[in-house]
């Protein structure tokens, strides 16, 4: 059976994801009702939709965890300043007014060049967990998500 509804490709998702406009949506749920075939692609989105929702979530393998954690620490190393510091105040009292002056001064220069201290990875490493994460899921055979839906589902034609 052909249908006459020729954006319905495009709508289904849409319609499942509630972005269509209200007035697209009325006239897909306005054709659905007289269209047994767009009426049951219209349910097997919204099934499949709910089904995915449902689905858990998967877990980070440990190794890619560790392997993020890793690389941030090696970028987050603390400010020279804050090394200096913490030497100053394992030695003499005296040295505090020092430390004082010299933080004075450091404070001004960070005021006037410097940009607030951020960690970022690389795009490349963000991919690269990514891609290893993706692989890592195990991928559910189409039978099982569709033994999953409610009704009696036949498959696509």
């Amino acid at each position: 059976m052909t249908c006459d509804y020729p954006e319905i490709e495009d709508c289904l998702e849409a319609y499942a994801d509630a972005e269509l406009a209200p007035a697209e949506r009325r006239g897909l749920e306005e054709h659905a009702r007289g269209c047994p075939e767009c009426r049951r692609r219209l349910a097997l989105a919204l099934a499949l939709k709910a089904a995915v929702r449902r689905a858990p979530a998967p877990a980070m393998p440990p190794e890619l965890a560790a392997s993020l954690h890793a690389r941030a620490q090696r970028l987050s190393r603390p400010p020279i300043w804050r090394v200096w510091l913490a030497g100053l105040r394992a030695r003499r009292p005296a040295a505090y007014g020092l430390a004082a002056g010299f933080a004075a001064a450091a404070a001004l220069l960070v005021v006037r060049l410097a940009q607030p201290e951020t960690v970022t990875l690389p795009l490349d490493v963000l991919l690269a967990a990514h891609g290893d994460c993706v692989r890592a899921m195990p991928l559910a055979p189409e039978a099982a998500i569709l033994s999953q839906l409610p009704g009696r589902w036949e498959g696509p034609r």
